[in-house]
């Protein structure tokens, strides 16, 4: 979720507009998720792949292309019930 924060003495008042009002000594913030990562994405943990798919990050497109983790289920309509396929992931990984 996008944030826009402006801080005078500390005060934070979300969802104003952007680019803020320019006042004296007013700070903004604008804080976006996602990012480019750290190090290399076959060395993510396993079940932080899984946990991301269930949340909607991560697809079993970009699960098995990016971080090689092989991965079987519908993530859509039933996430709990991903089962990730060991045989394949260490494949994938080696």
């Amino acid at each position: 979720m996008n944030a826009l924060w402006t801080s005078r003495r500390g005060t934070l008042r979300k969802n104003r507009p952007f680019p803020p009002p320019r006042t004296p000594r007013a700070r903004s913030r604008y804080i976006t998720n996602g990012g480019g990562g750290w190090g290399d994405p076959r060395t993510r943990p396993i079940a932080r792949v899984v946990a991301d798919m269930r949340d909607g990050y991560v697809s079993l497109a970009t699960a098995r292309a990016v971080y090689g983790v092989a991965i079987t289920g519908d993530p859509v309509f039933d996430p709990a019930g991903l089962v990730v396929d060991e045989e394949g992931t260490r494949a994938l990984r080696m």
